[in-house]
């Protein structure tokens, strides 16, 4: 299927892989702010709005759906489990460069306490562009050293 680089430094995106070297702006590089998993932390400083919509049962526990908004950007819904305080599931839409707004869903799993963090290790993706899509990683490290270089992308 290939491989896509992307790199988010500050106000400054690129993505490469399948598609030619692209610097990301406006909307897009908003969105990839948003997406980035330090957004989690801290939503209202990522979006313009945030509202618990109910409360029902998400994969089999009780979650609060939470509405994020954020202008020029497609409106996301986040799945939180009540008791953990995890994202379950994440439903909107993906902007794509000369396509427009798709919708996506993404389901977390495999939780694990990183520093203090808890970060889910299993991310299954679907959108009806590139059907599914399963991220996992083996190890997450803390407190590295990176050159200067390490996050920025060149044609």
């Amino acid at each position: 299927y290939g491989n896509v680089s992307t790199v988010l430094n500050g106000d400054f995106a690129a993505v490469k892989g399948i598609q030619p070297y692209t610097e990301l702006k406006g909307d897009l590089l908003e969105q990839l702010k948003n997406d980035h998993p330090v957004a989690g932390i801290d939503w209202l400083a990522h979006y313009d709005s945030m509202k618990v919509i109910e409360k029902r049962q998400v994969r089999g526990k009780d979650a609060y759906l939470v509405e994020l908004k954020e202008q020029g950007l497609p409106d996301a819904t986040i799945a939180i489990d009540s008791e953990s305080g995890v994202i379950l599931t994440r439903r909107g839409s993906l902007l794509v460069q000369d396509i427009g707004a798709i919708p996506i869903q993404i389901t977390y799993d495999d939780y694990r306490d990183i520093d203090g963090l808890w970060i889910p290790f299993k991310m299954k993706l679907f959108n009806p562009m590139s059907g599914n899509t399963v991220i996992e990683y083996e190890s997450i490290e803390t407190n590295q050293t990176f050159a200067p270089d390490t996050f920025v992308l060149t044609e």
